[in-house]
């Protein structure tokens, strides 16, 4: 069983591919379209749980310096292109990267106040202090980091702090200088040498073993239809199982699968995750989780020989 944060990654994830996305440790609310920047954009309302400073920068991947190069506003979320200019802890091997935020309005647990992302903080030009978590998934060609706990420091020329919030509150005590936040994250944050990444590191492995042993449940299914039709390179499809070789699971099933990968009425052996066991989606563990039975029975038999060792 993940654990729970873990567990609420995963979640994040089915949220980018429902059509939004939010931060890690909330619970969605509702999402619907809605008109900016002279745009239909995809909405939703989510409880945040509240994360204290430490636990942000702690549970962070990274914490980096970057300016802002670029931002792109999709139906789905918005991006924002930084260019590093110094890492302060963990590593970050991308010279310019890319940053997700979603469309939405956020109310903190055990806080008084919400706050709306619908608008961007950020301005191109200028540089800030970035806590970064990183979610490695099967269904984006490149790595997704976010914000964590919602911290935003803004740097002016001479690395003093123009802005300090944390979900979008001030932090009226706290650092004004850039030397200030390296000293305190030098003395009061250890550095992991395995820096946290979320998500499936091996997604696009070929080793069968390690697919395998990273899927926590694999089945026969037949696919009925689409449950969801989706916007970018992926469905929900409705499946019915004929058998369970690894895990239990429902007699039919909903699996984000990549369109053009499977047939209406085809049977496949899939190789898959979920959030936890109450979670209606199963998603795919690795690029290489569905094989065709009537295609492959090779590796259909290789597969089920090392699920049932």
């Amino acid at each position: 069983m993940k654990n729970q944060l873990q567990q609420s990654v995963i979640f994040v994830l089915l949220l980018f591919l429902s059509g939004c996305s939010i931060e890690q440790n909330q619970t969605q609310n509702n999402t619907e379209s809605i008109y900016i920047n002279d745009e239909y954009k995809n909405q939703f309302e989510a409880s945040v749980i509240y994360r204290s400073l430490d636990d942000a920068l702690s549970n962070s991947n990274c914490i980096v310096t970057a300016k802002l190069e670029q931002i792109i506003e999709s139906n789905d979320y918005r991006e924002y292109l930084f260019k590093l200019t110094d890492t302060i802890k963990g590593t970050m091997n991308l010279e310019s990267f890319y940053v997700q935020e979603g469309y939405g309005y956020h109310s903190v647990q055990t806080a008084n106040f919400s706050y709306s992302t619908l608008d961007s903080q950020y301005s191109i030009g200028r540089e800030y202090v970035l806590v970064l978590s990183k979610t490695i998934s099967v269904y984006f060609d490149k790595d997704i980091y976010m914000v964590s706990g919602d911290i935003f420091i803004e740097l002016d020329s001479d690395k003093n702090i123009t802005s300090y919030t944390r979900y979008h509150e001030p932090e009226e005590k706290g650092f004004k200088t850039l030397n200030e936040i390296i000293t305190y994250v030098e003395l009061n944050i250890p550095l992991d040498n395995d820096p946290k990444v979320y998500g499936m590191p091996y997604t696009k492995s070929e080793e069968i073993e390690d697919i395998v042993n990273a899927s926590e449940y694999i089945v026969k299914a037949k696919i009925i239809n689409i449950h969801t039709e989706g916007r970018t390179n992926r469905n929900t499809y409705k499946c019915k199982v004929s058998e369970s070789i690894k895990g239990l699971t429902s007699n039919e099933i909903l699996v984000i699968l990549f369109k053009d990968t499977v047939a209406f009425g085809g049977e496949y052996l899939l190789l898959l995750n979920k959030d936890n066991e109450d979670s209606l989606i199963y998603t795919l563990s690795s690029v290489n989780s569905v094989v065709d039975i009537d295609l492959d029975k090779n590796l259909v038999e290789e597969i089920i020989m090392l699920a049932l060792e």
